[in-house]
């Protein structure tokens, strides 16, 4: 379990703003493996809301796990999606 939160951790920092939410497993009890390990993710960025997404690792570590979208939320105000922000003194 320990080597999948550092995972987690990880993943997070390597990935800008993707945050980790619950890790899916159909394996028995037993130890965890990185081999079909699922979890559930949101990803961000200023522009667009968060959107949910299922990252599954596959068998090779060198290969890049597949995601899937599960999600398609619309920007709640389109209107000023492009705006710049600034700070005003």
């Amino acid at each position: 379990m320990r080597m999948v939160l550092q995972l987690i951790t990880l993943l997070t920092k390597i990935i800008p703003h993707w945050s980790a939410g619950s890790l899916l497993s159909d394996l028995e009890p037993g130890p965890i493996r990185l081999d079909g390990m699922r979890m559930l993710m949101t990803r961000e960025n200023p522009r667009d809301p968060p959107q949910y997404f299922v990252i599954t690792f596959g068998a090779d570590p060198a290969a890049p796990p597949a995601e899937r979208r599960l999600s398609n939320f619309p920007h709640p105000y389109p209107s000023i999606r492009d705006h710049q922000k600034e700070i005003v003194r």
